[in-house]
């Protein structure tokens, strides 16, 4: 399972700890130290954590932060969904 988090302070907690449990290996990207996102079908998932902002924040922000996934996924996100087929 790939994990991308935004800021080390904010781990993925339980949606580490459940695949780990089931005995299903958990790899984390943190996006800040990222130089590129690994590829996804080497994962049999991808968990995407948010941000360090509240849902108040995040809808006065959708503007900036829809650039700002841009910026850092480019079509990433959208290949894996248009793929239309399970990662791994």
């Amino acid at each position: 399972m790939l994990v991308l988090q935004h800021v080390d302070c904010e781990p993925p907690a339980e949606y580490e700890d459940v695949p780990i449990e089931r005995g299903i290996g958990v790899a984390r990207v943190l996006l800040a130290d990222a130089g590129g996102l690994p590829d996804w079908r080497d994962y049999a998932g991808v968990i995407v954590m948010g941000g360090p902002m509240s849902a108040g924040e995040l809808i006065q922000s959708l503007p900036v932060m829809t650039g700002v996934a841009r910026t850092l996924f480019g079509n990433w996100l959208d290949t894996i969904v248009y793929a239309r087929q399970p990662a791994g």
